[in-house]
């Protein structure tokens, strides 16, 4: 315990950290084993004590066995074997001093451990090359690949919104022709089209290439749109065989609003009169300037009308496509469907009992 205190006395200016060099390792000139061992356990306590993190005996143990190990390698041989013997430690590398390479095999081993230092800083370095290379292709992937993702998508939402306004108008350009046949003018005629709003989607499946090397080959584009567009349809008028006949054979007129006229039901198909596909009346007239086509009787019809037959009935049924047969045609079609079923249709497509309809 006295040489102990003889010991921190004479090294009471010891840095906090023992740094290499002789003037900080007295060690080397010890030679008496008590002393030996209190050194040892002097330097034990001062890395505990100055370590930087909390360290426990065995670790500052070792760690000053290696230091003091590594020094006796700077002296002679005969010093070395003295301190190792003394201390009982070796060199963290070479062990034994008699077992240290002689300055020509200690060059060589210096040449193959910096060849071993050169080839594992070129396998960090291809390392790091590939990691940048892969990180490059992925910020190439996203800008090139990404970039076509949203140009795949603007196209699809350009060609939605196109169809959505051709949609919207096509309803009242199917009214035009028969407006100019009849010379009417426009700001006399409203046709039947309330309208409804509805969201049209759009999308598929886009290949992807440079990112195909990450294993992203596709991924779906999808874009939508809200569309306004007007209901539209075919709206017939349905008059008796016998109103028609008295006035193509006779030239008598007859009323199809107003004046007292009844409408007849007639259930399922059997009603036999013909249907007008559009008749213009001016507003307030009750029809006194009627502009109508040719209808044709249910007696006049052939087997070949049944496909347009069908089509008015579906428009009748509250259908709300675009219209099938263009409005004004010259050929009114004949149905079985009654009044009953018209206002059914009219209130199912939107309209509302007391709405004011041009036909």
């Amino acid at each position: 315990m006295n040489i102990l205190k003889k010991l921190k006395y004479r090294f009471k200016k010891l840095p906090k950290v023992i740094t290499i060099g002789e003037k900080y390792n007295p060690a080397m000139k010890i030679t008496d084993p008590e002393e030996a061992k209190a050194y040892f356990e002097l330097c034990v306590q001062h890395c505990m004590k100055y370590s930087d993190k909390p360290m426990d005996r065995e670790e500052a143990e070792r760690i000053q066995s290696a230091n003091i190990g590594y020094y006796a390698g700077y002296y002679d041989r005969e010093t070395g074997r003295r301190v190792q013997k003394l201390f009982g430690v070796v060199h963290p590398i070479f062990g034994k001093v008699d077992d240290y390479p002689t300055p020509e095999r200690a060059f060589v081993m210096g040449q193959a451990m910096g060849e071993k230092l050169k080839k594992d800083n070129k396998g960090q370095a291809l390392i790091l090359f590939a990691a940048f290379l892969l990180i490059t292709l992925a910020a190439a992937a996203f800008v090139l690949d990404g970039g076509a993702y949203v140009m795949h998508w603007q196209s699809l939402q350009v060609d939605l919104d196109i169809a959505c306004v051709a949609a919207g108008t096509l309803g009242e350009g199917a009214f035009q022709p028969s407006l100019d046949a009849n010379s009417v003018i426009e700001t006399a005629y409203l046709y039947n089209a309330p309208d409804y709003t509805y969201i049209a989607e759009a999308g598929g499946d886009h290949e992807f290439y440079l990112a195909q090397f990450m294993g992203i080959r596709s991924m779906n584009v999808s874009t939508e749109t809200r569309c306004l567009r007007a209901k539209s349809g075919i709206l017939p008028i349905a008059v008796q065989e016998s109103w028609y006949l008295e006035s193509h054979e006779n030239g008598n007129e007859y009323s199809i609003l107003g004046d007292g006229v009844e409408a007849e039901y007639a259930p399922d198909h059997s009603f036999s009169g013909a249907l007008y596909s559009h008749i213009w009346c001016a507003d307030g007239a009750d029809c006194e300037s009627r502009q109508y086509h040719e209808p044709v009787t249910e007696e006049q019809a052939t087997s070949s009308c049944q496909p347009d037959k069908d089509i008015v009935e579906e428009n009748m049924e509250g259908s709300i496509e675009p219209v099938y047969i263009p409005v004004g045609t010259t050929v009114p079609h004949v149905s079985g469907v009654s009044n009953n079923k018209l206002v059914k249709a009219l209130k199912r497509g939107g309209w509302q009992i007391g709405d004011h309809l041009y036909v």
